[in-house]
């Protein structure tokens, strides 16, 4: 499933500010040593949120930016009857910014 919303073009003023929050946002940890670097860290404070869904297996964050406009989203890979549960969940984040 892909969560994508309509972003800044690399002409934007905007530009860097989405560089930085695809960083922020990154990708859920793949292995365990990513997993127990995320749990012991201070940052991350989006994945440690994404952790405690359990039925997200997978999620890749996003920018990509053209002439004209951007994309901006979310990869996430779950299992097919929870993809209303993913819909929801992305859309109260993006509500809330």
């Amino acid at each position: 499933m892909v969560a994508v919303h309509e972003a800044p073009s690399f002409f934007d003023n905007e530009f860097f500010c989405y560089l930085l929050l695809q960083r922020i946002i990154s990708d859920r940890p793949d292995t365990e040593l990513e997993l127990e670097i995320m749990k012991n860290s201070t940052s991350f404070k989006f994945q440690k949120h994404l952790a405690s869904y359990d039925f997200i297996e997978k999620q890749k964050g996003f920018y990509s930016s053209y002439w004209d406009t951007g994309l901006y989203g979310n990869y996430f890979h779950v299992k097919p009857e929870k993809v209303l549960d993913v819909i929801k969940l992305s859309n109260e984040g993006y509500a809330r910014n």
